[in-house]
């Protein structure tokens, strides 16, 4: 066996060829992807949930690997408006590639690639399995999660003293609190995306004070400092990441000492897993209305919620995504799971995770998330809907989903005042005649699509912002 490309991975896990064993019960944690050579052939394995991306492009005399997409791009290729569309409507290259000429590797596959004519044979697919529930109390649910969520941590550490991305939200708090259980060293990161006047300082710092971080470390953006975070995020990322948030996490990066970890922790998938982000779970109540009212949220109506909350989610500009049907295979989900598993795996998780792990995955630096691990995912998949439900004047329907049994726990550590707020990385704009000119100079078309929503005209400048640097596509953005 020899390897090509490694991205925490152990090549012990697949000495005997069981592919199968290795996703299914010896790795768990959904952060790898690794490429070898053997007996002539090539082998590519991808994580679970497609975390780690994974590109590839023939060149002669063989193939060409690697998780960052801008380093196999090469002058003459074309752009694929698949690709574009996915990336101005989702944010993240990971779903299609950018360029006709690369081709990704499927979340959760195995591919054997032949020497002799390029011929690919998938090995093996993984196909997300909700897990039943041993007891249906809100109580037992939570005490379950909490073993669940240690063993998730507990897989995954891999150094004494880590970097943690703390907003003040509960997802990182939790991780921080456990792995100070456990005896590790923290260092944590915060970016204040409403400079230093942001709330999220404030919760932050609550959030530290009762983890007990061995650091801390603030960044704050100010509007003036977003045109030269947006120049530099092709390089922080060196893949075409498309949401608004990379000017934060771009800021952070180059303001702090995050560089410097060799082990990285995020958390984000909490929502996506519970079907609690707004576009899901309005899909998923509205597809019970006729379709009279429902044209009222979305527009147009296909026969699956989950192709409703695509459409919704991308501004019609992604509609399906066929390799869904190869993630559930056989399987028959529930609307609300398959909605779950959509927002995991195309329209929320793929950019929301990139947008924190990417910078750390070109350095070659362990992103780790205990939310990935794919037996919590699977158990919070089959948690009853009475312990999602929460009634609600700000929804149009007047009902939502919420992550409750995550608050449960994590009020057993923290304030009310932060366990029950809404937070987040959102970039201000439309603040001051600064943000507004930098809006003004996003593309408002690509490719001949006209584009007004603000992520997608983002996404599509951060194409430009590259490709004109390289005298590439300069046609494609008129």
């Amino acid at each position: 066996m020899h390897a090509l490309l490694n991205y925490n991975f152990r090549p012990a896990d697949i000495r005997d060829r069981n592919f199968a064993a290795l996703f299914e019960a010896r790795r768990r944690d959904s952060v790898f992807a690794f490429v070898y050579e053997e007996d002539g052939y090539t082998y590519a394995i991808r994580d679970h949930l497609g975390i780690v991306p994974l590109y590839y492009r023939r060149i002669p005399g063989g193939l060409c690997f690697s998780t960052d997409l801008f380093d196999l791009i090469k002058d003459g290729d074309t752009l694929s408006e698949q690709g574009l569309r996915a990336l101005m409507g989702f944010g993240s290259a990971r779903l299609y590639p950018l360029v006709d000429q690369v081709g990704i590797v499927p979340p959760g596959a195995v591919l054997r690639f032949a020497p002799e004519d390029g011929t690919v044979e998938e090995l093996y697919r993984y196909h997300i399995t909700p897990a039943p529930l041993a007891s249906g109390k809100l109580q037992d649910i939570v005490d379950h999660i909490e073993v669940l969520f240690e063993q998730a941590l507990q897989r995954v550490i891999q150094h004494d003293t880590v970097g943690l991305y703390l907003s003040g939200g509960i997802d990182s708090a939790l991780i921080g609190i456990y792995l100070k259980k456990m005896g590790v060293c923290i260092n944590a990161y915060t970016s204040a995306p409403w400079g230093a006047a942001s709330s999220e300082i404030k919760f932050a710092q609550i959030n530290a004070a009762a983890i007990g971080v061995d650091s801390h470390h603030l960044d704050c953006l100010e509007t003036n400092q977003y045109v030269s975070a947006w120049r530099i995020l092709p390089e922080i990322y060196n893949t075409p990441h498309g949401t608004t948030t990379g000017i934060g996490v771009t800021s952070l990066w180059r303001n702090t000492p995050i560089h410097r970890e060799r082990q990285v922790f995020f958390g984000q998938n909490t929502e996506p897993m519970m079907a609690s982000e707004v576009a899901q779970y309005l899909t998923y109540f509205a597809s019970m209305l006729p379709d009279f009212v429902l044209r009222r949220y979305i527009n147009p109506v296909y026969p699956e919620p989950y192709r409703n909350f695509l459409a919704f989610n991308s501004q019609s500009l992604l509609t399906d995504y066929p390799p869904l049907a190869d993630v559930v295979g056989e399987r028959k989900l529930s609307d609300l799971q398959m909605i779950a598993v959509a927002s995991m795996y195309v329209a929320h998780t793929p950019s929301d995770g990139e947008v924190l792990s990417q910078p750390a995955i070109h350095r070659s630096i362990l992103a780790s998330n205990p939310y990935y691990d794919m037996d919590l995912i699977e158990f919070c998949l089959s948690i009853p809907l009475r312990h999602r439900l929460r009634i609600t004047t700000k929804s149009k329907l007047l009902v939502a989903l919420d992550k409750r049994v995550f608050r449960v726990l994590a009020s057993r550590y923290l304030p009310r005042e932060l366990v029950y707020r809404k937070k987040g990385f959102t970039i201000p704009f439309e603040r001051d005649e600064q943000t507004r000119q930098f809006v003004d100079m996003l593309p408002t078309r690509a490719l001949g699509i006209p584009i007004n929503e603000l992520q997608a005209r983002f996404a599509a400048s951060v194409v430009k912002n590259w490709a004109d640097q390289r005298g590439m596509w300069s046609d494609a953005f008129c």
